[in-house]
């Protein structure tokens, strides 16, 4: 009965100073597969257009290597996800 709903879901394992292209390669597709899998719950259950999915991060890296990784900076990449998101 409630008006409004949050969730929080947490992965730690993001602060990549090293191999962070081997890091990402193994995260990512974990990351794929539960937002398709939450996708498509959505669709059956015909939420798509009432729910919104973002990520949040508390800080974000340089565009610079530090030799097999990067550095702490202060923005990041984000996105959101839902039906009444508009481009």
């Amino acid at each position: 009965g409630a008006v409004r709903q949050t969730f929080f879901v947490n992965r730690g394992g993001w602060d990549h100073h090293n191999n962070v292209l081997t890091s990402q390669e193994e995260m990512l597709p974990e990351v794929d597969a539960a937002l398709a899998a939450f996708w498509a719950a959505l669709g059956v259950l015909g939420l798509r257009d009432q729910v919104t999915l973002f990520t949040a991060s508390d800080f974000g890296r340089t565009l610079t290597s530090n030799g097999r990784g990067s550095d702490h900076a202060w923005g990041g990449n984000q996105f959101v996800l839902g039906g009444s998101v508009a481009a």
